[in-house]
């Protein structure tokens, strides 16, 4: 008696990152927690001011520093948050208008970010380059390898991106989807 062993290989894809269901990109986290610092480093400086007319040097030096720590961070407060306000409304758009491109692929000159910063990662797939960095505040995926992101060599992607982003972000393509193929063994019934 022989057995035939008979196995059909489905193709699935796992959602590994989504930029309409993530929440605060890498990079505006960092951002909006130094703005966070700064503005309550900078209004502790401000409140220790004793105020009057005639500033000796000290204070002086102090309000200073303390008006500079809290204008830096409320900046970086703006830029956060504005990013995250912008950003939902951004891919829901693209998406709605398809204004999207996928494709599919192992990534190719695949480069990664060292842990220390100071570079990008960077990748190819079917000839589009990507290339982005936890420290970066650009629209789209930004988190790399070295800091618990999903893009690795060797593994089969399906990456949904805008091709179009804007003149200043300079950025290349944003990553709005990252899709990671998965063999399943399924015996018919």
């Amino acid at each position: 008696m022989t057995f035939q062993k008979k196995t059909d290989l489905l193709d699935m894809y796992r959602t590994l990152y989504d930029i309409r269901t993530e929440g605060m990109p890498t990079s505006l986290r960092l951002f909006f927690l130094i703005g966070v610092a700064a503005v309550l480093i900078g209004g502790l400086l401000l409140v220790s001011w004793k105020g009057g007319r005639r500033l000796p040097v000290k204070e002086a030096r102090l309000l200073l520093v303390g008006s500079a720590f809290a204008l830096f961070g409320s900046l970086f407060l703006v830029l956060s948050v504005g990013s995250m306000i912008f950003s939902g409304p951004r891919a829901d758009k693209i998406f709605a208008q398809k204004l999207f491109r996928v494709v599919e692929g192992f990534p190719l000159n695949y480069h990664p970010m060292p842990k220390e910063g100071h570079d990008e990662e960077k990748f190819e797939i079917q000839g589009i380059s990507f290339h982005y960095s936890d420290y970066d505040t650009r629209f789209g995926y930004d988190n790399a390898a070295s800091h618990g992101g999903v893009i690795h060599p060797g593994n089969y992607y399906r990456i949904t991106y805008y091709p179009d982003q804007d003149s200043l972000e300079a950025g290349g393509p944003a990553i709005l989807k990252i899709e990671i193929k998965d063999s399943v063994s399924v015996r018919p019934k």
